[in-house]
């Protein structure tokens, strides 16, 4: 298996690894990777510091949020055609 050299670090790495520094495989579950930390006043009653996605999903599943936003119909939104008149 051949592999390159870092310009950057100097590391080596190879097929199927990450080419920018820091070098690891490319499999690596971003769901749990660390995040810059936030604040987040709304996802409990007192809000909590969020440091990762891993976290943040915990909280919000233990204080029973939703993570996505459900698109609720507006009444007189939908439009009826007549097919039928022409």
């Amino acid at each position: 298996m051949s592999t390159v050299r870092c310009d950057s670090c100097g590391g080596e790495y190879g097929l199927g690894e990450w080419p920018w520094c820091p070098h690891g495989t490319a499999g690596t579950n971003w769901a749990d990777a660390p995040i810059e930390p936030y604040f987040d006043e709304h996802i409990s009653t007192e809000g909590e510091w969020i440091t990762s996605r891993g976290q943040r999903r915990a909280l919000m599943a233990k204080n029973g949020l939703d993570y996505k936003h459900k698109k609720q119909p507006r009444p007189g939104s939908t439009i009826f055609f007549d097919m039928g008149r022409r």
